[in-house]
């Protein structure tokens, strides 16, 4: 995924074996910033709903990142320049989908957990397609 506007890009770098989860790279000017997030599907206990969600579970590093290509952790110089990246790879990460598919799919049916907070494409002025 490769936002040139905003100098921004991801690549899913590593597959994490036996857990449902991905090493990135978030691409952002001359920052490469490795992560890992776990996904899976999740139903929504008062609606029934189903949804894909998708959860960090280490940012700025990444021994599997690491290994398979040798970008090393990254220090974040502020809180503000590490939520600012979380962020972006949020974003990145819906267009992203399950396999750079993200666009292909109603808002909402991919959501990515931030601070708590549960996000859609909608919350980033993107439109998937209509249900």
């Amino acid at each position: 995924m490769v936002d040139h506007e905003r100098d921004v890009s991801l690549y899913r770098a590593a597959k994490m074996g036996r857990m449902p989860g991905d090493g990135f790279i978030l691409t952002w000017g001359d920052r490469q910033i490795p992560f890992e997030s776990l996904s899976g599907p999740v139903r929504d206990a008062v609606s029934g709903e189903t949804y894909y969600l998708v959860k960090f579970t280490a940012f700025g590093f990444s021994a599997a990142v690491e290994l398979r290509t040798q970008v090393k952790s990254y220090r974040f110089g502020s809180d503000e320049e590490l939520a600012t990246a979380q962020r972006l790879a949020a974003e990145a990460l819906l267009v992203y989908g399950s396999n750079y598919n993200g666009l292909t799919y109603p808002d909402g049916e991919n959501r990515v957990e931030l601070n708590g907070v549960e996000l859609r494409l909608s919350d980033f002025g993107i439109e998937g397609v209509s249900a």
